[in-house]
């Protein structure tokens, strides 16, 4: 990997966690796009796999004490269960198809929530279900776990202590077990874990000032930036999504 991109990479590394250590989500959707543009997906989603188990570690960490065991719980299992259902999706739908649906979904969520409207949920219980069963299908085939979830919990108007902890607990385990999956398949070796190595710097920086400003944000604009993200995100997929 030359200089140039190390130095492209370590920018978008920063602004990914930055964004992360505010919203408690966002930092592979924001940094598996445009980090395909100058290296390729085989090494790029490896490296962001890596990076993600320090920061959703550090997020969660300091947010601890406001973890719902209970809610994570229900969301874990069925993330779990459904994302080999979603990896052998890829064989049977074309990722490109998958993307842009899931692209055009969560936009379009993304600017009722921006325009105050919500979804009210009748059965909590069940709603986690199928989130979580969302998640694991959307993990398993395009690696975007984290949005179902934070578009649930945008809906719900979660305390942004609350949010932040559970998507970062649910992140970490997540990341790990991938971390051993790609190293099973052969995805993990010494190139990507020096790369990983030279962009921690930009990756600790990043989350550890967008954490610090997060606490100065209140509830409300928390939730709006949290929309702002999650329409970011929507958009990023469907422009990305070839």
């Amino acid at each position: 990997m030359e200089i140039s991109v190390l130095m492209i990479g370590s920018i978008v590394i920063f602004f990914a966690a930055f964004i992360q250590g505010i919203t408690g989500f966002g930092f592979a959707v924001v940094a598996i796009p445009f980090l395909s543009l100058f290296v390729s997906l085989q090494m790029v989603v490896p490296i962001v796999g890596i990076l993600g188990i320090y920061i959703n570690f550090y997020i969660y960490f300091r947010e601890r004490s406001y973890i719902d065991f209970k809610e994570v719980k229900v969301l874990l299992i069925f993330i779990i269960v459904l994302t080999p259902l979603g990896t052998y999706s890829l064989v049977m739908i074309n990722e490109l198809y998958l993307k842009v649906v899931t692209g055009f979904l969560v936009l379009s969520f993304g600017i009722c929530l921006w325009k105050g409207k919500s979804f009210r949920v009748k059965n909590e219980k069940a709603a986690l279900v199928t989130v979580g069963s969302i998640s694991g299908l959307l993990n398993g085939s395009i690696g975007m776990m984290g949005l179902p979830i934070a578009l649930y919990m945008t809906n719900q108007k979660a305390k942004k202590n609350v949010f932040r902890a559970n998507i970062a607990l649910l992140g970490f385990v997540v990341a790990v077990l991938t971390f051993f999956n790609y190293t099973m398949i052969g995805l993990i070796n010494i190139e990507v874990i020096q790369y990983s190595l030279w962009l921690c710097v930009s990756l600790v920086l990043g989350s550890i000032i967008g954490v610090k400003i997060d606490k100065l944000i209140k509830q409300e604009l928390f939730l709006k930036i949290s929309t702002i993200v999650i329409m970011l995100s929507g958009f990023f997929t469907l422009l990305f999504a070839g």
